[in-house]
């Protein structure tokens, strides 16, 4: 993933910085990154192998295993809004919810 810009929200675990990028079909991906811990997650997944795609301007976010409730809790910190489009993918039909950022955080890329 390409990153295009570099957000800082000084919410939660004492101040992350959000590395937005596109991977390589252009899609919007992100990474947090803590400035204590390093990199703490990348909640963003690229989709395209299964057909599936956001719309643009939005992202998926993985809501299972590690990433159970991220989401939610970028939402509550006003960073990201869901679009209210939900998959399943995968051979385990793993969940991720579709989101866009708040204005407040949209990229300048």
């Amino acid at each position: 993933m390409k990153v295009i810009d570099r957000l800082e929200w000084l919410g939660g675990w004492d101040g992350l910085l959000i590395d937005v990028g596109r991977y390589g079909n252009g899609d919007i991906g992100f990474t947090l990154t803590s400035y204590a811990e390093g990199l703490v997650a990348k909640p963003t997944t690229n989709l395209e192998e299964t057909g599936i795609r956001p719309q643009p301007g939005c992202f998926f976010i993985k809501d299972y295993s590690e990433h159970v409730g991220l989401g939610a809790a970028l939402v509550e910190a006003g960073v990201v809004a869901p679009t209210g489009r939900e998959v399943l993918y995968g051979p385990f039909n793993s969940p991720a919810t579709e989101y866009r950022f708040t204005p407040e955080y949209e990229p300048e890329g």
